[in-house]
């Protein structure tokens, strides 16, 4: 009997294994995150746009008032994240934003304690025919003017 024989068939079946085992850890973790950043990319995209057309803070009581505009584009807007960017770090609030249609303008009211340099917002979108809602990336950021 050759012994030598042996070897080479077990080290190409492990070698199988192995590969087998590679490609099923890639796909339990790679096509999870493609698929998110695909839904992300889909839920972002260029019509869920919001205008930031001002921001101003109140120099006695440090509130932060921002007016937003939809855009014409329909989509499941469910909120607002907005960044608030200061010398001591930057804060994120998200903001619910129920029945904002397309065209509509908002003036939001931010109650705050401090001085803000800029502030940023992104919509918050629920993706079509899912339960999953996403936050999108801050599109806007402006200086604050202080009033």
């Amino acid at each position: 009997m050759k012994k030598k024989a042996v070897a080479p068939v077990i080290s190409t079946v492990l070698l199988i294994v192995i590969v087998i085992v590679a490609v099923a850890l890639i796909m339990a973790f790679v096509i999870p995150m493609i698929r998110e950043n695909m839904d992300k990319a889909k839920a972002c995209g260029a019509e869920a746009q919001l205008d930031l057309e001002y921001a101003n803070q109140n120099i006695t009581t440090n509130n932060v008032t921002i007016r937003v505009t939809r855009s014409s584009a329909e989509y499941d807007l469910r909120g607002i994240v907005v960044q608030l960017i200061s010398v001591e770090g930057t804060e994120v609030k998200e903001i619910d934003v129920e029945g904002f249609d397309p065209f509509e303008s908002r003036v939001i009211e931010i109650l705050w304690r401090e001085n803000i340099t800029s502030v940023g917002i992104a919509p918050v979108v629920k993706l079509v025919g899912k339960e999953k809602v996403i936050k999108c990336d801050i599109q806007t950021a402006i200086p604050v003017n202080r009033v």
